[in-house]
């Protein structure tokens, strides 16, 4: 696996071996009772990729909140594949965990930081309301991480760095392809440098040792412009335009 945990999680501290909060796998919509439109609006004030980076990046922060109790790798698999999924949806091969093997406080909460990911790139493509999933993600962090006020700094700075650098279009509404680097405060991330760290981080991904990552055959089956695993903006640019 490329992905290593960021290192603004690392210094958060956010895995906890103990859980502090309540759980009901079946009055789960009771939690999202609370979103938070005005977060949910100002997410729409960013392109489609700018917010599905950030539902993904959310994912990370709760997945690693369970590196000290949970030890199964497809939750940190899923979400390499998802920072793929940025530059084109035919690099992930979708998938739901079964709600019977992902029940509880640690697997439900894992399954849906799964979901809203997959949500939120299905609705990137589809125009629809990417926000919806950010929010949702962002619920579930606030709500597992044993003290949110890390997440939620992060939460704030990264907001207004994609508000700044990748503003909603209606022109263009999916935007440039947004980095995972983009999603890290102590970066000094510039967009000039965006095709360089996207091809970096496609070429060393392996579908071989990635089942959510789609392999060039089958990408190309479902007629992915270009060659997988490599990244040209300016490419990927007239692709989303003549789409």
């Amino acid at each position: 696996m490329s992905l290593t945990t960021p290192r603004y999680v690392e210094q958060a501290g956010v895995a906890d071996p103990e859980l502090h909060y309540e759980w009901d796998d079946w009055k789960l919509q009771e939690m999202f009772d609370t979103e938070d439109d005005s977060f949910r609006k100002r997410m729409t004030g960013v392109s489609y990729r700018a917010t599905l980076a950030f539902t993904i990046a959310t994912g990370e922060w709760i997945v690693h909140r369970y590196d000290r109790i949970s030890s199964d790798p497809e939750p940190l698999l899923h979400m390499e594949a998802m920072w793929a999924g940025v530059v084109d949806s035919r690099y992930v091969k979708y998938w739901e965990p079964p709600d019977e093997y992902w029940l509880g406080p640690v697997r439900g909460a894992l399954r849906l930081a799964i979901i809203f990911t997959l949500e939120a790139m299905v609705d990137a493509d589809a125009c629809a309301d990417v926000a919806l999933s950010a929010d949702r993600a962002s619920i579930i962090a606030q709500r597992v991480l044993t003290n949110p006020a890390p997440y939620l700094a992060w939460r704030e700075q990264t907001v207004l760095r994609l508000e700044a650098l990748y503003p909603y279009d209606k022109r263009d509404p999916m935007g440039d392809v947004v980095p995972r680097e983009a999603l890290d405060p102590d970066v000094d991330f510039r967009p000039e440098t965006t095709e360089r760290l996207v091809q970096h981080y496609l070429r060393n991904l392996d579908p071989a040792r990635n089942r959510f990552l789609a392999t060039p055959a089958e990408m190309l089956a479902r007629k992915f412009p270009g060659t997988p695993y490599e990244f040209d903006m300016q490419q990927d640019r007239v692709a989303r335009n003549d789409f």
